[in-house]
């Protein structure tokens, strides 16, 4: 009698593969593994959207209002048709913010029309800008800290 091949009829625990065999193909056993990419679509969009942003906006934005914008991070929803884009400003003026959110805003249009013919996709998300008030916030903490440090070295020399 001939040996045969009996096929692999093994219910695999949902942790399978381990990390370490994650880049390895498991033909050999006629698997496929179904694990989430650790770096999804949304994200590699989102990301090509901030690097591209950041070139066009000095570039395409022509409004002398508008001050230093940093583009510090962008989100795209699971469906692709939004995208929240979070800017930094130098001034930490609300009006100026406010002012150079509206300027964003209404240029919405020309920079995703600017993005479709950098970015190759069937449909562009719309943008909304948003403020990135982290790196305020973490301005003011650290200046807590080194006020909360010099006093703490005031009290010791007393």
């Amino acid at each position: 009698m001939p040996w045969t091949k009996a096929p692999l009829s093994v219910k695999l625990p949902r942790f399978y593969p381990p990390p370490r065999f994650a880049g390895v193909s498991l033909k050999f056993l006629s698997i496929t593994p179904s694990m989430p990419k650790d770096y999804s679509r949304t994200l590699r969009i989102g990301d090509q959207i901030q690097r591209e942003l950041a070139l066009m906006i000095p570039r395409e934005v022509k409004d002398p209002r508008l001050g230093f914008v940093t583009i510090t991070g962008v989100e795209v929803s699971r469906d692709l048709g939004h995208a929240k884009v979070f800017i930094t400003l130098m001034d930490d003026d609300a009006d100026k913010i406010q002012q150079s959110l509206h300027i964003l805003t209404d240029a919405s249009g020309l920079l995703r029309s600017r993005l479709g013919q950098a970015i190759k996709l069937r449909s562009l998300p719309q943008l909304h800008f948003y403020f990135d008030e982290s790196t305020q916030r973490g301005a003011r903490l650290s200046a807590l800290i080194e006020r909360a440090v010099a006093e703490d070295q005031q009290h010791a020399n007393d």
